[in-house]
């Protein structure tokens, strides 16, 4: 959300204008939810022939390694690059033994793929594990301003003294790809984080309290969940602070909100950067201006009812 409408938003509570409220309000979220509509389905459109691609060729005898492959509308240089170009493995530049291939989408909006090596391709079929090596190979056939996009300007000069590049380059996490789908077409993941507990169960309450105050306790979350989403992280420690840490004048009483067990869900998947649903990132833009309400005077019912006719958090749940 800009500072205009910010700005728009503040004078419009001050002021008391209902009708300048709504058009502010409209006019500052409806750029954010196009934009995370588009990032949503693009994200699961890669999942999606992440999913389908693995669940092919994982068991598939001929296929001995498999290719990462850029986008023919890859947008900036970035950890995708690396990937596609850099020998890491010693079997070539971007091949990848089946189990090693890093985690795809790299990022949010990355539309890059994986293309099935087949046995007889290549000369060499023996992974030789070369990290570390391969990618400093890589990176020295590059500009110095490519390595600096990378790496950042400091993580440049670090990597030149010594530093491995995979504590510096952004995006980089290590982890490999995996399918949300098994070899005999049921799901993996995805039903052990959606149907694992009745919501409304007494033991969905219980996980739900003890999420709550473990998140009390996290302090990398909103960094995380800012990078995996777009959000500005400062936006992000606002909704956190207004769901899991603030009290507030409800109906009995001053108390912080109840658990919810499908919001902690919502903010893990969030943190995790896997699997964000529409739902989740509903819940932010809820929670926001829910928050911006009851700064302006709302009650908690009154705030909840507002925001919910704006961002309905809970007809997505229903869905």
């Amino acid at each position: 959300m800009t500072y205009p409408h910010i700005s728009q938003l503040v004078e419009a509570l001050e002021t008391q204008n209902e009708k300048a409220l709504n058009k502010a309000i409209y006019t500052a979220t409806q750029e954010r939810t196009r934009y995370f509509a588009d990032r949503i389905a693009r994200t699961e459109m890669a999942r999606a022939y992440q999913d389908g691609f693995l669940l092919k060729w994982d068991n598939n005898e001929d296929c001995v390694a498999y290719q990462w492959k850029l986008s023919g509308r890859h947008p900036r240089y970035d950890i995708c690059d690396l990937y596609a170009k850099a020998n890491l493995y010693g079997l070539g530049a971007g091949v990848f033994p089946k189990d090693k291939v890093p985690r795809l989408p790299a990022h949010p909006h990355c539309m890059c793929f994986l293309k099935p090596v087949i046995r007889g391709m290549m000369d060499n079929e023996t992974p030789t594990e070369r990290i570390e090596e391969g990618g400093r190979e890589y990176l020295a056939s590059v500009s110095l301003h490519h390595r600096q996009m990378l790496l950042g300007i400091h993580g440049e000069k670090d990597v030149r003294g010594g530093v491995s590049w995979t504590a510096k380059a952004r995006g980089y996490g290590g982890k490999k790809v995996d399918s949300r789908l098994s070899s005999t077409g049921g799901r993996g993941d995805i039903i052990i984080q959606s149907g694992a507990l009745n919501p409304d169960s007494k033991r969905a309450l219980n996980h739900a309290t003890t999420y709550y105050e473990s998140v009390r306790h996290m302090t990398t979350d909103c960094a995380r969940i800012a990078a995996n989403t777009g959000f500005r992280e400062q936006d992000i420690r606002v909704i956190k602070n207004h769901v899991f840490i603030e009290e507030h004048d409800l109906q009995n009483g001053r108390k912080r909100f109840f658990p919810d067990y499908e919001m902690a869900q919502s903010w893990q998947r969030l943190i995790d950067g896997r699997n964000i649903q529409e739902r989740d990132i509903v819940l932010l833009n809820h929670e926001y201006i829910e928050s911006i309400f009851m700064k302006g005077g709302l009650s908690a019912v009154d705030a909840h009812e507002k925001a919910q006719r704006i961002y309905n958090y809970v007809a997505l749940l229903k869905g």
